[in-house]
């Protein structure tokens, strides 16, 4: 079987000739910068103790999805975007972490070939390269939203990374970086306009002059963190009423595109209609589309779970406009979707213990906008549908299905009732099960190779007979996990 033929037969139920694996394909299966270097820095060990040449020879095979151009002009340009950007800005994101760092040794800013293309900001995610997608036998290939051009950057351990040229992030005095949003004009009830108070939160610095408001900031890396981490920017906190809504309607109709992902829609679909005539991977297009975590950022988190119990109507209105902006956006994903085998949407609803919500509220209140616009995205595409959503979702699976939704992913092992044995009995002949083949909370990181191998031949004999199984750890590859465990975790699925 060719990989897509293999990935189609797992969908449809039946026994491929072996377990399908998806290195990439969606943003919850491939791996952190940081793991990345660590991964391709090992594997160029092991070619070299077998071909004392072959650190020289070491070549990045550009994934099929990006056009030599993309390539050459992230390159040929970098130096000049670089330059372009403040010097004392570069200083201070550096201040305060170089002894760190030069602690760790030279090793730690060492990579071959081609650094990682971090497309993924908070989760500080990799697009796979073709090298490392064959050294893992993935059978997948992502199709994701991305950069016109890629800058040189360094990672939180220093080591090399490309990043969308667009994302310029501001530094603050204590070596934070921090993503901001423009300025919203304030709500009053009824969807009138105010003067700008002053942030109950307070004031932070921004480099040697400026303040920001602190309710501006988006996203934050400390100086110590890996990660850009959410910070609720909640531009509708003070909505009354539904005509509030449609105040600054870009943060709805923009929300889960990042303004870095520049490249056009038309541009995208060339290249993905390029990389399926010329390869035999399994594509899936990625195309975010979330609802109750978007009423969360928009609303505040807690305010709108109290939404969707005592101020119904209103985040029945915001869910409304959401699935609209979302079709209206798909609409335009259309040329690429044709070229794609599977469509991925998303929305968290589990937590570590259970769903964030009873089954009953969901089916009240989320559940017919979930209808809307998987529905929506179906009709028009004729796609199956791949659904990522964390946690403990058994409670949900059934509504899932009913949905329309044809595979799920992560399949979070360690949260609770999301035993593999028994979603595989339960719910087996009816979802195709995208994830689940290693947990990444526990074994992964902190697991002898001995241990990471018999987890996987754990989950891949509970979810692989008979179809509707394709193998990845459970969420992408964190910082922390040793380089080996990462290989034995994708051999031992064949091995």
């Amino acid at each position: 079987m060719t990989s897509r033929e293999r990935v189609q037969a797992a969908l449809e139920h039946r026994q491929p000739d072996m377990v399908p694996i998806d290195v990439g394909g969606c943003d919850s299966s491939t791996l952190t910068g940081i793991a990345y270097n660590k991964l391709r820095r090992y594997l160029s060990g092991e070619a070299a103790a077998a071909d004392p040449a072959a650190e020289r020879k070491s070549e990045v095979h550009e994934e099929s999805l990006d056009a030599d151009s993309e390539r050459e002009s992230g390159a040929g340009e970098e130096k000049t975007q670089r330059e372009s950007r403040s010097r004392d800005e570069a200083a201070e994101r550096k201040s305060g972490a170089d002894s760190e760092r030069e602690s760790a040794g030279g090793e730690a800013r060492k990579t071959v070939g081609q650094p990682p293309r971090i497309w993924e900001i908070c989760q500080q995610a990799a697009l796979v390269d073709e090298d490392i997608r064959k050294a893992l036998g993935g059978d997948t290939v992502g199709v994701h939203p991305g950069p016109l051009r890629w800058i040189q950057e360094s990672l939180p351990d220093d080591s090399p990374c490309l990043v969308p040229a667009e994302f310029r992030p501001t530094t603050l005095k204590d070596g934070s970086q921090a993503v901001l949003a423009p300025t919203p004009k304030p709500l009053v009830a009824g969807g009138g306009e105010q003067a700008p108070g002053p942030n109950p939160q307070g004031q932070i610095g921004l480099g040697k002059a400026a303040e920001i408001d602190l309710g501006r900031v988006i996203l934050l890396r400390k100086p110590d963190g890996l990660y850009f981490e959410p910070i609720f920017f909640s531009p509708y906190a003070d909505a009354t009423c539904e005509a509030d809504f449609d105040h600054e309607p870009e943060y709805i109709d923009d929300f889960d595109w990042a303004p870095w992902w520049d490249l056009p829609m038309e541009q995208m679909a060339a290249r993905t209609e390029k990389l399926r005539a010329s390869t035999e991977y399994f594509i899936a297009g990625n195309v975010y589309d979330h609802i109750l975590a978007a009423g969360q950022w928009l609303r505040g988190f807690e305010q709108f779970m109290m939404d969707l119990l005592i101020n119904k109507s209103l985040a029945h209105a915001l869910m409304e406009r959401l699935v609209d902006a979302y079709l209206r956006r798909f609409e335009s994903f259309l040329p690429v979707a044709q070229h794609c085998d599977i469509i991925v949407v998303n929305d968290d609803l589990g937590t570590q213990n259970g769903p964030q919500m009873s089954p009953e509220l969901y089916r009240e209140m989320v559940k017919p906008h979930h209808k809307r616009l998987w529905g929506g995205l179906k009709q028009m595409c004729g796609k199956p549908l791949l659904l990522h959503s964390c946690g403990s979702v058994y409670a949900l699976i059934p509504d899932i299905i009913e949905l329309g939704i044809d595979a799920l992913n992560p399949v979070q092992v360690s949260a609770v009732d999301m035993d593999t044995a028994r979603l595989k009995r339960e719910f087996g002949k009816d979802i195709t099960f995208w994830g689940g083949g290693c947990d990444t909370q526990y074994v992964l990181p902190r697991g002898t190779v001995q241990e990471v191998e018999e987890e996987v031949r754990r989950r891949v004999e509970d979810l692989a007979e008979d179809g509707g199984f394709v193998f990845c750890p459970v969420h992408n590859i964190q910082p922390d996990v040793p380089a080996e465990n990462i290989v034995a975790c994708y051999k031992a699925v064949r091995g």
